[in-house]
Protein backbone atom coordinates (compact mmCIF):
# COMPACT_ATOMS: atom_id res chain seq x y z
CA UNK A 1 0.00 0.00 0.00
CA UNK A 2 2.84 2.42 0.80
CA UNK A 3 4.31 1.88 -2.67
CA UNK A 4 0.98 2.84 -4.25
CA UNK A 5 0.69 6.00 -2.13
CA UNK A 6 4.29 6.89 -2.92
CA UNK A 7 3.73 6.42 -6.65
CA UNK A 8 0.54 8.51 -6.59
CA UNK A 9 2.29 11.28 -4.63
CA UNK A 10 5.17 11.22 -7.13
CA UNK A 11 2.78 11.45 -10.08
CA UNK A 12 0.85 14.36 -8.58
CA UNK A 13 4.06 16.17 -7.63
CA UNK A 14 5.22 15.86 -11.25
CA UNK A 15 1.95 16.87 -12.93
CA UNK A 16 1.56 20.21 -11.15
CA UNK A 17 4.98 21.81 -11.81
CA UNK A 18 5.26 20.35 -15.32
CA UNK A 19 1.80 21.68 -16.17
CA UNK A 20 2.75 25.12 -14.84
CA UNK A 21 5.99 25.04 -16.86
CA UNK A 22 4.05 24.13 -20.03
CA UNK A 23 1.66 27.02 -19.48
CA UNK A 24 4.29 29.64 -18.62
CA UNK A 25 6.99 28.67 -21.11
CA UNK A 26 5.00 27.38 -24.08
CA UNK A 27 1.37 28.46 -23.83
CA UNK A 28 -2.21 27.25 -23.93
CA UNK A 29 -1.93 24.46 -26.52
CA UNK A 30 0.80 22.54 -24.73
CA UNK A 31 -0.72 23.19 -21.31
CA UNK A 32 -4.09 21.88 -22.49
CA UNK A 33 -2.53 18.84 -24.16
CA UNK A 34 -0.32 18.05 -21.16
CA UNK A 35 -3.12 18.42 -18.61
CA UNK A 36 -5.63 16.49 -20.73
CA UNK A 37 -3.22 13.60 -21.10
CA UNK A 38 -1.96 13.71 -17.51
CA UNK A 39 -5.36 13.89 -15.85
CA UNK A 40 -7.04 11.31 -18.09
CA UNK A 41 -4.05 9.03 -17.60
CA UNK A 42 -4.19 9.51 -13.84
CA UNK A 43 -7.91 8.70 -13.76
CA UNK A 44 -7.43 5.60 -15.94
CA UNK A 45 -4.52 4.43 -13.82
CA UNK A 46 -6.47 4.85 -10.57
CA UNK A 47 -9.66 3.27 -11.96
CA UNK A 48 -8.04 0.40 -13.84
CA UNK A 49 -4.39 -0.23 -13.03
CA UNK A 50 -4.38 0.55 -9.31
CA UNK A 51 -6.57 -2.45 -8.56
CA UNK A 52 -4.46 -4.70 -10.79
CA UNK A 53 -1.63 -6.75 -9.33
CA UNK A 54 1.69 -7.14 -11.09
CA UNK A 55 1.18 -9.80 -13.69
CA UNK A 56 2.29 -11.07 -17.03
CA UNK A 57 -0.43 -8.87 -18.52
CA UNK A 58 1.69 -5.82 -17.71
CA UNK A 59 4.52 -7.64 -19.43
CA UNK A 60 2.27 -7.84 -22.50
CA UNK A 61 2.21 -4.03 -22.49
CA UNK A 62 6.00 -3.77 -22.76
CA UNK A 63 6.15 -4.59 -26.50
CA UNK A 64 3.63 -1.93 -27.59
CA UNK A 65 5.25 0.49 -25.13
CA UNK A 66 8.72 0.08 -26.65
CA UNK A 67 7.23 0.17 -30.17
CA UNK A 68 5.44 3.40 -29.23
CA UNK A 69 8.75 4.96 -28.20
CA UNK A 70 10.33 3.98 -31.51
CA UNK A 71 7.33 5.27 -33.49
CA UNK A 72 7.41 8.49 -31.52
CA UNK A 73 11.08 8.94 -32.46
CA UNK A 74 10.34 8.28 -36.14
CA UNK A 75 7.36 10.65 -36.11
CA UNK A 76 9.42 13.35 -34.43
CA UNK A 77 12.23 12.86 -36.96
CA UNK A 78 9.74 13.39 -39.80
CA UNK A 79 8.37 16.43 -37.99
CA UNK A 80 11.87 17.84 -37.54
CA UNK A 81 12.54 17.31 -41.25
CA UNK A 82 9.30 19.12 -42.13
CA UNK A 83 10.02 22.03 -39.74
CA UNK A 84 6.93 21.23 -37.71
CA UNK A 85 7.82 23.55 -34.81
CA UNK A 86 8.18 26.66 -36.97
CA UNK A 87 5.01 25.81 -38.89
CA UNK A 88 2.98 25.42 -35.73
CA UNK A 89 4.22 28.66 -34.20
CA UNK A 90 3.92 30.69 -37.41
CA UNK A 91 0.36 29.63 -38.23
CA UNK A 92 -1.03 29.39 -34.69
CA UNK A 93 0.58 32.08 -32.52
CA UNK A 94 -2.58 32.18 -30.37
CA UNK A 95 -1.64 28.80 -28.87
CA UNK A 96 1.73 29.99 -27.63
CA UNK A 97 2.82 32.12 -24.69
CA UNK A 98 3.77 35.67 -25.74
CA UNK A 99 7.50 35.08 -25.29
CA UNK A 100 7.54 31.41 -26.26
CA UNK A 101 10.44 30.39 -28.43
CA UNK A 102 9.52 27.16 -30.17
CA UNK A 103 12.56 26.80 -32.38
CA UNK A 104 13.60 23.41 -33.73
CA UNK A 105 16.26 23.24 -31.00
CA UNK A 106 13.76 23.83 -28.19
CA UNK A 107 11.32 21.42 -29.79
CA UNK A 108 14.08 18.79 -30.12
CA UNK A 109 15.07 19.06 -26.47
CA UNK A 110 11.47 19.01 -25.30
CA UNK A 111 10.14 16.18 -27.48
CA UNK A 112 13.21 14.06 -28.08
CA UNK A 113 15.58 14.50 -25.18
CA UNK A 114 13.16 15.03 -22.29
CA UNK A 115 10.17 12.92 -23.29
CA UNK A 116 12.02 9.97 -24.82
CA UNK A 117 14.36 9.76 -21.81
CA UNK A 118 11.33 9.78 -19.53
CA UNK A 119 9.62 7.11 -21.63
CA UNK A 120 12.71 4.88 -21.58
CA UNK A 121 12.86 5.18 -17.80
CA UNK A 122 9.15 4.35 -17.76
CA UNK A 123 9.87 1.19 -19.75
CA UNK A 124 12.30 0.08 -17.06
CA UNK A 125 9.70 0.77 -14.36
CA UNK A 126 7.01 -1.00 -16.39
CA UNK A 127 9.12 -4.14 -16.64
CA UNK A 128 9.57 -4.00 -12.86
CA UNK A 129 5.78 -3.70 -12.41
CA UNK A 130 6.10 -0.30 -10.74
CA UNK A 131 2.94 1.82 -10.69
CA UNK A 132 4.84 4.82 -12.06
CA UNK A 133 5.84 2.69 -15.08
CA UNK A 134 2.19 1.75 -15.61
CA UNK A 135 1.25 5.44 -15.41
CA UNK A 136 3.90 6.31 -18.00
CA UNK A 137 2.60 3.52 -20.24
CA UNK A 138 -0.89 4.99 -20.09
CA UNK A 139 0.63 8.46 -20.65
CA UNK A 140 2.65 7.44 -23.72
CA UNK A 141 -0.25 5.60 -25.34
CA UNK A 142 -2.66 8.52 -24.87
CA UNK A 143 0.06 11.02 -25.83
CA UNK A 144 0.64 9.25 -29.15
CA UNK A 145 -3.09 9.29 -29.88
CA UNK A 146 -3.30 13.05 -29.15
CA UNK A 147 -0.13 13.77 -31.12
CA UNK A 148 -1.55 11.91 -34.12
CA UNK A 149 -4.62 14.16 -34.03
CA UNK A 150 -2.40 17.24 -33.79
CA UNK A 151 -0.22 15.97 -36.64
CA UNK A 152 -3.27 15.41 -38.84
CA UNK A 153 -4.47 18.92 -38.05
CA UNK A 154 -1.13 20.53 -38.94
CA UNK A 155 -0.59 18.28 -41.96
CA UNK A 156 -3.92 18.99 -43.63
CA UNK A 157 -4.79 22.44 -42.31
CA UNK A 158 -1.80 24.31 -43.71
CA UNK A 159 -0.79 25.23 -47.21
CA UNK A 160 2.82 26.02 -46.29
CA UNK A 161 3.69 22.86 -44.32
CA UNK A 162 6.47 20.77 -45.90
CA UNK A 163 4.75 17.43 -46.16
CA UNK A 164 7.86 15.39 -47.06
CA UNK A 165 5.95 12.36 -48.29
CA UNK A 166 3.47 12.62 -45.38
CA UNK A 167 5.84 10.58 -43.22
CA UNK A 168 4.92 12.44 -40.03
CA UNK A 169 1.26 11.72 -40.65
CA UNK A 170 1.79 8.07 -41.54
CA UNK A 171 3.94 7.28 -38.50
CA UNK A 172 1.73 9.34 -36.16
CA UNK A 173 -1.27 7.25 -37.25
CA UNK A 174 0.67 4.03 -36.73
CA UNK A 175 1.75 5.27 -33.28
CA UNK A 176 -1.88 6.08 -32.45
CA UNK A 177 -2.96 2.56 -33.46
CA UNK A 178 -0.25 1.06 -31.26
CA UNK A 179 -1.42 3.43 -28.50
CA UNK A 180 -4.96 2.08 -28.78
CA UNK A 181 -3.62 -1.50 -28.64
CA UNK A 182 -1.58 -0.64 -25.54
CA UNK A 183 -4.60 0.94 -23.84
CA UNK A 184 -6.69 -2.14 -24.63
CA UNK A 185 -4.05 -4.40 -23.08
CA UNK A 186 -3.95 -2.24 -19.94
CA UNK A 187 -7.75 -2.35 -19.71
CA UNK A 188 -7.74 -6.11 -20.30
CA UNK A 189 -5.39 -6.54 -17.34
CA UNK A 190 -8.16 -5.34 -15.03
CA UNK A 191 -10.69 -7.70 -16.56
CA UNK A 192 -8.41 -10.68 -15.98
CA UNK A 193 -7.84 -9.77 -12.34
CA UNK A 194 -11.51 -8.98 -11.78
CA UNK A 195 -12.38 -12.53 -12.89
CA UNK A 196 -9.70 -14.13 -10.69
Amino acid sequence: MNAKISAIATIISLIIPMGAACYILLGDLFFFEFMLISLSTFILMVKISLSTKKSKTHQEVVAPYILSIVLSLITDTARFWSDYAAELQANHPEFFAPNAVFTPDVWFYMYITLLISLFLFGGYLLIKGNLLGIYLAWWLFIFNICEALLQLYVEFNSTSYQHNYYLGCIFAIIAAIVGVIGCKRLIRSRGEHGAA
